[in-house]
């Protein structure tokens, strides 16, 4: 798994962290009560936040250490239960993690409203997110 994601994050230049924090996974982990999906949390472990172009499509990555306290600011988890906001597209919608369909989590774009109705599937985990913007895809094919 780490091997295709880790030839993604190098492919586009995404910055490594000085260090691993396994404190900061657990912290959250325990904040939202889940267990993070292992590709996301090998990237958010060894790497920083990420704001730039995966192909043709502008993505922002939040760092580990900004997930709470984002989370709380946009109220995800207030209109979407079981929802992690990991990013955005620096539009009007924001990147996330829906628990709801499955225990490791899927990656769905939402709208800033968040109304879990109108979320976009875009991968059914982080690898694969990364993988669909990689090959062309755009947010919203």
């Amino acid at each position: 798994m780490e091997n295709n994601l880790e030839i993604l994050l190098v492919k586009y230049n995404f910055q490594k962290k000085a260090f691993e924090s396994e404190t900061t996974i657990q912290s959250i982990e325990k904040y939202f009560g889940i267990n993070l999906p292992d590709n996301y949390a090998y990237f958010i472990q060894r790497y920083t936040a990420f704001a730039d172009f995966v192909n043709v499509e502008y993505v922002k990555l939040w760092a580990a250490e900004d997930l709470i306290e984002l989370n709380k600011a946009y109220e995800i988890q207030k209109y979407m239960p079981n929802t992690i906001g990991i990013g955005s597209n620096g539009n009007a919608e924001i990147i996330a993690i829906d628990f709801n369909q499955t225990d490791n989590g899927q990656i769905v774009l939402t709208p800033i409203d968040l109304d879990s109705e109108y979320n976009i599937d875009i991968g059914k985990d982080f690898t694969e997110f990364l993988n669909r913007l990689d090959s062309g895809k755009g947010w919203f094919d």
